[in-house]
């Protein structure tokens, strides 16, 4: 999904985010013309790997918010509680947009305190070796550092998919998602909040055609009805 106009230029529905799938949706974007210059994402090599291949000067940002629910997880929070206190301590490093210097400063600060469990270190040094995919915000203000937007997104496809037992083939489920997207690409924004208001009137689609093409009348048609 674009960031600024909340567009969906393309799908590719698929059994797993492979990377081999990841490189055949980005090379399709390239086909597009799509100006991919930052992706934000899950921690899955696969995806971002493949979108440098495509797009070698992307910068990546992983999401922090599901980076902590994965150190969570192993973890175990529920059970072993005095890994709290490094949690919540990973969890401050990431509630603000540290410069490189003083995320250095804190990440330093939190493993002289926990260095001694190999958990805790394990952690650590994966959070290190990822650091430069996790302080891609660096290189614009504007880069936001969790996938919230892709993820309302989602709950919002979730909703409508409830009432669906399911599809009698693959084929099917790509012709229901593509007068999905086709819908939600034209139907014009209407709840959009905060730095987005002023997409409100506008269907994302609209946004982000080429200024010069005008849309066929069963788009245009589609769109009044939707």
């Amino acid at each position: 999904m674009d960031y600024a106009s909340h567009d969906i230029p393309y799908y590719l529905l698929s059994t797993a985010e492979s990377y081999q799938t990841c490189l055949a949706f980005f090379q399709k974007l390239k086909e597009l013309n799509y100006p991919l210059r930052v992706l934000v994402c899950d921690d899955n090599s696969n995806i971002y790997r493949a979108c440098l291949e495509v797009f070698p000067g992307a910068v990546v940002q992983l999401c922090q918010l599901h980076y902590l629910r994965s150190i969570r997880f192993l973890l175990r929070l529920d059970l072993n509680y005095h890994y709290r206190p490094f949690f919540f301590a990973l969890c401050r490093l990431f509630k603000h947009r540290y410069s490189e210097l003083s995320f250095i400063q804190e990440l330093t600060q939190i493993i002289q305190t926990h260095y001694p469990d190999r958990l805790c270190t394990s952690i650590l040094i994966d959070l290190e070796a990822k650091k430069d995919l996790l302080l891609g915000y660096l290189h614009d203000e504007e880069i936001p550092t969790t996938t919230n937007l892709i993820e309302s997104f989602n709950s919002h496809l979730q909703g409508r998919l409830k009432s669906i037992k399911g599809f009698d083939s693959f084929e099917h489920a790509t012709l229901w998602l593509n007068g999905y997207f086709l819908r939600r690409r034209l139907k014009p924004f209407t709840d959009c909040e905060g730095k987005f208001a002023n997409l409100n009137g506008f269907s994302s689609l609209s946004l982000t055609k080429n200024p010069n093409l005008d849309l066929p009348l069963f788009f245009k048609l589609a769109g009044d009805r939707i």
